[in-house]
């Protein structure tokens, strides 16, 4: 039986051991049992939110007051034409509408509100 084998799988769980240890060295150190009581907690949580430290969800994102001026229809409709004429990609392949294209787009929006404005 050779040594090298066991050498290298000495190594190997030596050098894991070390990654491990380097893991955990960032970790905080706990001295003991907290003295801070759940309701403390959640209370600082609520404070912490209220002030716009805390975000919800994994990325933050700002609240629109400003709205929108396209109607249910024209978004159906405009995404609908997006779709057909190809200028929204279906995979991770990056693809850009030619100004021709969001005119079209455009203009398929128009159509929708005016249907729906026709129908009334």
């Amino acid at each position: 039986m050779t040594t090298k084998p066991f050498i290298f799988a000495a190594l190997t769980i030596f050098s894991s051991a070390a990654a491990l240890a380097e893991d955990f060295a960032d970790q905080p150190k706990r001295l003991g049992p907290s003295t801070v009581t759940r309701a403390e907690v959640r209370q600082a949580a609520i404070e912490a939110r209220a002030a716009g430290r805390i975000t919800e969800g994994e990325i933050a994102r700002s609240v629109d007051t400003t709205g929108t001026t396209l109607t249910r229809a024209q978004v159906h409709a405009e995404t609908l034409e997006a779709l057909r004429i190809g200028a929204v990609s279906r995979h991770n392949h990056d693809s850009f509408a030619t100004p021709a294209q969001l005119d079209q787009i455009h203009m398929a929006g128009l159509r929708a509100v005016a249907m729906t404005v026709a129908a009334r």
